[in-house]
């Protein structure tokens, strides 16, 4: 049966609600007859019904009273402790998942930092659609390519924060094609096609790193590295959850006025009772609660620390030409605070209603932001067994962002459709798969699909996108699709494990600098050897003949 009030489930046996308190008119207490049998007995008999009695009765209080705490809690938590539980249970769910990605990506910048071995591969397959499509784009005298099916690269090879090199092996049609050796540092590149040289191409990373718009004195290696020490530099789950929890307290400390009402949130066909908790904070409470945080963040040990650490970060990265380089994050961040507590009094007040509503779970399934009772944010998430309904509307002064949908929830996985509406733009997005509990812990289940409305100008088209895997073993999917049909679908697959060593090739050094050695290149290609190695594939004859004319 369910509660009359809020229509949540309650037992026979259950006086109260255990949601919201109501008295059960349906309440019935359970025993007494299965020992009646005893009391026709003698007086032995009658001392032993009384004992059973006695104990079943103990039994039962014990039991209501256990299942009872929540109706109790219910009964006598104020609106405000009540909306304070719950908002703290919330975001200490939120910073404990930011957390855990924190921490497995803070993991996986330790293969980086000691090293990496990689092999994997990239392959993309045409469809007869996908040729037809592809045709308009290839110059006049390759404009045919019906003879394409797929193109693969098999790839292994090491990288560290100093240097990489890899071994590329290609096909096409699965046939044999080229192969590739790769070295590179901050400093230069080499290049080997053993097909058709022994020797080894270079070329001046500086001068590469200028025709790409980067400036010379930033190596290619230099976001790497400093990527890996700002993950060094990132606080952990632990001091996350501190810091975080100073701030609540602030907030929540403040929070005077809390109103409970009986409600019930709805999306997507969805409907729940919950209880509606508003908490409201005029002007100069908010006033107040800013200047409190403000001489917080001044006085917080935890934010200078943190802060300090990504500033050794710049002022160590070579050159020091990089953001931040010759700046005082720190002295930076509490100038801008004091600078904000200088004029808070100048600014304009705002009162501000936050709304949540809690399902019998205890679990918040809505919150509402409202500025001077303009809805700035509406959140709704409610949930029957596994049915979801979301509902989501972000308030801006243009335009107003909006995403909501209809799925299902098993275990941690969500299907179903959903739409996201922003800048005059609809997307649509068909989730398989999106596991969001192997998201925590750094891994990927996510099958997602991507479309337009009909009427725009790709609306024909889809994008369909596969993750799997974790930080070490990953494969990735994306098919380009036209009225439900395969056009180009790319697939990737990588595996890291420990570096094996990083060499320079072997062989004769020949800068692209020098035009003679360029010429000395040119000049030792084995160029019969690759040709005949191209007409085993699949590539037409006549773009052979031309790829031999040009060779010496």
């Amino acid at each position: 049966m369910n509660c009359k009030k809020c229509d949540s489930p309650v037992e026979q046996n259950e006086m109260f609600c255990a949601n919201c308190g109501e008295k059960n008119p349906d309440f019935k207490e359970d025993g007494g007859s299965a020992f009646s049998s005893y009391d026709n007995g003698g007086k032995k008999k009658k001392g032993v019904a009384k004992i059973a009695v006695v104990a079943v009765a103990a039994l039962a209080v014990a039991g209501v009273a256990f299942a009872g705490i929540n109706v109790i809690s219910g009964m006598c938590i104020s609106p405000k402790d009540q909306f304070k539980k719950a908002v703290r249970s919330d975001i200490d769910s939120s910073v404990s998942f930011l957390g855990n990605v924190i921490d497995t990506t803070k993991e996986k910048y330790k293969l980086y930092e000691e090293g990496i071995g990689t092999t994997g591969s990239v392959s993309l397959e045409v469809s007869p659609e996908g040729k037809s499509a592809l045709e308009s784009e290839f110059p006049y005298y390759m404009s045919e390519i019906s003879w394409l099916d797929n193109f693969t690269i098999n790839y292994q090879g090491n990288m560290s924060d100093k240097a990489a090199n890899f071994d590329l092996n290609t096909l096409i049609n699965g046939k044999e094609f080229m192969d590739a050796n790769l070295y590179f540092d901050n400093e230069k590149v080499q290049v080997k096609l053993p097909d058709l040289s022994d020797d080894v191409i270079t070329a001046d990373i500086g001068d590469l790193s200028s025709d790409l718009g980067y400036g010379g004195s930033f190596g290619i290696f230099d976001a790497l590295g400093k990527n890996i020490a700002l993950m060094n530099a990132t606080p952990d789950s632990k001091r996350i959850n501190k810091i975080t929890a100073k701030y609540t307290d602030i907030i929540l400390k403040g929070i005077k006025d809390v109103e409970r009402t009986s409600d019930s949130v709805s999306a997507e066909g969805i409907n729940v009772k919950a209880t509606k908790l508003t908490a409201s904070i005029s002007g100069e409470e908010a006033r107040d609660l800013k200047i409190e945080v403000l001489n917080q963040l001044i006085a917080d040990e935890d934010i200078k620390e943190i802060l300090t650490g990504y500033q050794d970060v710049y002022e160590n990265m070579p050159g020091k030409a990089l953001e931040y380089g010759d700046s005082d994050i720190y002295g930076e961040f509490i100038d801008e605070i004091k600078s904000e507590l200088e004029f808070v009094e100048y600014d304009t007040l705002h009162d501000i209603k936050y709304s949540v509503w809690i399902g019998s779970g205890k679990k918040i399934m809505a919150r509402e932001l409202l500025v001077d009772d303009k809805k700035v944010m509406l959140l709704k998430t409610p949930m029957k067994g596994s049915d979801l309904g979301v509902e989501f509307t972000a308030m801006e002064d243009s335009s107003d962002i909006k995403f909501g949908g209809k799925g299902k929830i098993n275990g941690s996985n969500i299907e179903g459709d959903f739409v996201l509406e922003a800048g005059g733009k609809t997307v649509y997005i068909k989730s398989n798969k999106f596991d969001l509990k192997k998201l925590e812990e750094d891994k990927t289940d996510i099958e997602v699909e991507l479309s337009t409305s009909a009427d725009e100008e790709y609306g024909d088209y889809s994008l369909f996108v596969k993750l799997l895997g974790d930080s070490k073993k990953k494969t990735i999917t994306v098919d380009l699709k036209k009225k439900g049909q395969s056009l180009v679908k790319i697939e990737s697959y990588e595996e890291l494990a420990k570096m094996t060593g990083i060499n320079e090739l072997d062989g004769k050094k020949l800068s692209s600098d020098s035009y003679a050695d360029i010429m000395a290149y040119m000049a030792g290609i084995k160029s019969d050897k690759f040709i005949e190695k191209l007409r085993k594939t699949d590539i037409p004859k006549e773009y052979v003949d031309i790829l031999e004319s040009q060779l010496p």
